[in-house]
């Protein structure tokens, strides 16, 4: 029976951020290099992406009560949570998770309320606890965590984030060239 791997991609809902290309292109790669006879991918995402990965792969909807109560997960392998702030995790199942954390800015905010940081600390002690294996999209991530939350001896990896850029155009040499060093900067005027 072939091993049954759900992908948390709900955050491809905000498009044009982040976390909507790591999913992306976790979830293309994903496809390109899984065993299909061996592995089954399915990715939990809202409706309104559609068929992002193509019309032959498994969607799972993904649900505002999901948060509440995730769809069935009896038969999973591997639920992977993409980012650490989800609000979907399979907290009382039995399904081994995958936790992948991108950074603790929440913590480093100086405009965010202790309050909110207590509560931030809180979710991210409980899913670490309930997670099987803990990826960090860099070693500062993963120093970063080390420092602020107890790993409990937790098999851990550092998986940086890829480049979706297939084409680098070589830049054209300027017109005019200094004939002694400078300073050379970009100044973006803010209104």
């Amino acid at each position: 029976m072939p091993s049954n791997i759900i992908i948390d991609c709900e955050r491809m809902k905000y498009h044009h951020t982040g976390l909507y290309h790591y999913c992306y292109n976790l979830g293309k790669n994903l496809i390109e290099n899984h065993n299909h006879d061996n592995e089954k991918i399915q990715f939990f995402l809202s409706e309104k992406e559609g068929a992002i990965f193509g019309k032959d792969e498994i969607y799972i909807p993904q649900k505002s009560w999901h948060k509440l109560l995730l769809p069935a997960t009896g038969k999973t392998s591997v639920w992977h949570a993409t980012h650490q702030d989800t609000d979907y995790y399979p907290q009382h199942r039995k399904v081994p998770v995958v936790l992948t954390i991108h950074d603790l800015n929440v913590l480093h905010n100086t405009n965010k309320t202790d309050l909110k940081k207590k509560h931030f600390i809180k979710k991210i002690e409980t899913k670490i606890k309930r997670s099987d294996h803990v990826t960090f999209i860099s070693a500062f991530t993963k120093d970063d965590v080390q420092q602020h939350f107890d790993l409990n001896n937790k098999p851990c990896t550092v998986i940086y984030n890829g480049c979706n850029i297939l084409e680098i155009d070589t830049p054209a040499s300027p017109l005019n060239t200094p004939q002694i060093p400078f300073l050379f900067t970009i100044t973006v005027g803010w209104q």
